[in-house]
């Protein structure tokens, strides 16, 4: 029939002084404080996680609930407790009956052997653990028939977090039903990711081998907690690793020659670019058209000037990640995750409509780069709200096409640069901008191994509390005079808005 109360929880006492309470025998119970429960009936729990019964009263006295019956829903009780006795100071609570049901049934986090009701799902019954079963975690698992009582195997356990360290492999002839071995590859990088767990208590690695992903990872990423680390490299199922620097020993118009050991095969880096980050034509980025064994050279289109004998360079974008979405790559919330290697792309988005980055980050996450390059993305690398980029040679091709594109940007965040290369696809755009920090970001480079500002209109750009720190860290080539009115320029194309500062190192 209806009731004449609402149900309601959170609302809690204790069974008062000089008072008990026995099941089976007693129909009304003492609390200390009787003054928020209805007076109308409800369900009470009585007792706590390993020693308790479920009652409903009809009514309410002073301190005193009274009309106490079993639970209409149900014989809650725990086990061998069908008569016990209660004492003072014995917590009472008002639940909601068919939630503490649902609570009992899904069982508490850690347990010990027979301290837990279970039904059968028909009649209400209670069972227990096995008492040979002595283990302190466990859990109820459906099964064909009633769920069942179990202790938590290495197999559940593997479910939510790691046991060791893991390596999975990626290749374009694997096989996302794989499990993910160099001899059997997953196919995309979404699928290794999700044969991990949500935990990530132990280093783990995604090799991934040479070709286009078309796929956005970025909710895939959002589903780890990452207190060792995750990382994600061009690397192939013969652990080769795709992502390397060098010197080259020679260069001419369309071509330069690197070192021995990184053309293997006539071809194996067509699709994948080059950048010089150091020495003679540096800051220029180049795809790769054609790559020869024979005498280790790499076609690419016309450099703006001719690498020579000692320049370094960055090989990279073998593993290219065309996402659809804002970003192929959003590590917003995550820490202790790099990538080695590759380029973030988003081919089918305009750069000049759309507001989309290459990697991104946000939330106090913390995320490493190294030899990784954005393609013709509108903001090649971002890192916004609290969070920490490392950037360790890695490259930005910054659009024509877009009103204003920026190849590294930090916003009200921090970053570090090192031997990076920011080149502008068309000089004569006066808002492209390789360093850029805004809304308190602040930017900190290496005079080591400075980073390569070319083609671009603006070298470095602060505004809105944003800090460049470490100018002799960057080399600025073939950049165009600032022409924004509303902006005073300095020297070396740097520009500086607001209450913001463009400084070397202090």
């Amino acid at each position: 029939m209806a009731k004449p109360y609402t149900k309601s929880n959170n609302v809690k006492s204790d069974i008062a002084v000089a008072n008990t309470w026995q099941r089976g025998t007693d129909t009304s119970i003492v609390l200390t404080s009787g003054a928020d429960f209805d007076a109308g009936g409800g369900y009470i729990r009585i007792g706590d996680a390993t020693s308790f019964a479920i009652m409903e009263y009809t009514g309410k006295t002073s301190n005193t609930l009274t009309g106490l019956t079993a639970c209409t829903i149900g014989v809650v009780v725990s086990v061998g407790d069908e008569t016990k006795t209660w004492p003072a100071a014995t917590e009472v609570k008002r639940v909601i009956a068919g939630e503490e049901i649902t609570d009992l049934v899904n069982g508490p986090a850690s347990v010990t052997d027979n301290t837990v009701v279970l039904f059968d799902g028909t009649t209400g019954k209670k069972a227990k653990a096995a008492a040979a079963d002595t283990t302190t975690t466990h859990f109820l698992a459906a099964t064909a028939g009633a769920p069942a009582f179990r202790a938590l195997s290495a197999t559940d356990l593997g479910a939510c977090i790691t046991q060791a360290a893991t390596t999975l492999y990626v290749a374009k002839t694997g096989d996302d039903g794989n499990a993910g071995t160099s001899g059997a590859p997953k196919l995309t990088i979404g699928g290794a990711l999700d044969a991990l767990p949500f935990i990530l208590a132990h280093a783990c690695t995604i090799n991934v081998a040479p070709g286009e992903y078309d796929e956005t990872l970025t909710t895939k990423l959002s589903k780890f907690m990452i207190p060792a680390s995750l990382t994600i490299q061009a690397v192939d199922t013969a652990d080769r690793a795709w992502h390397v620097r060098g010197a080259a020993t020679a260069g001419a118009n369309t071509t330069i020659d690197v070192e021995a050991a990184h053309v293997l095969v006539d071809d194996e880096w067509n699709g994948a670019f080059i950048s010089i980050w150091q020495d003679t034509g540096s800051g220029q980025i180049r795809e790769i058209t054609d790559s020869d064994e024979s005498d280790n050279r790499l076609t690419v289109a016309t450099w703006d000037t001719n690498p020579a004998s000692g320049s370094d360079y960055i090989l990279w974008g073998a593993v290219r990640v065309d996402g659809e979405e804002s970003s192929p790559i959003d590590c917003s919330g995550l820490t202790n995750v790099t990538f080695k290697g590759i380029g973030f792309k988003a081919s089918s988005l305009d750069p000049a409509t759309t507001s989309y980055y290459g990697a991104h980050l946000s939330n106090l996450s913390a995320v490493t780069f190294e030899n990784c390059g954005a393609i013709h993305c509108r903001y090649g690398f971002r890192s916004a709200n609290q969070s920490f980029v490392t950037l360790n040679y890695c490259s930005a091709m910054v659009p024509d096409d877009a009103s204003i594109a920026i190849g590294f940007w930090c916003f009200s965040a921090m970053g570090s640069y090192t031997g990076c290369v920011a080149y502008g696809m068309d000089a004569g755009k006066s808002y492209s901008v390789g360093i850029y920090a805004s809304g308190a970001g602040v930017w900190s480079g290496s005079s080591s191994y400075p980073s390569q500002m070319r083609h671009l209109g603006k070298g470095a750009w602060a505004v809105i509390g944003g800090m460049v720190m470490g100018t002799t860290a960057l080399v600025y080539t073939d950049n165009t005079t600032d022409t924004d009115p509303n902006t005073p320029a300095s020297t070396a194309d740097l520009v500086a808005d607001g209450m913001a500062f463009i400084q070397d190192q202090p």
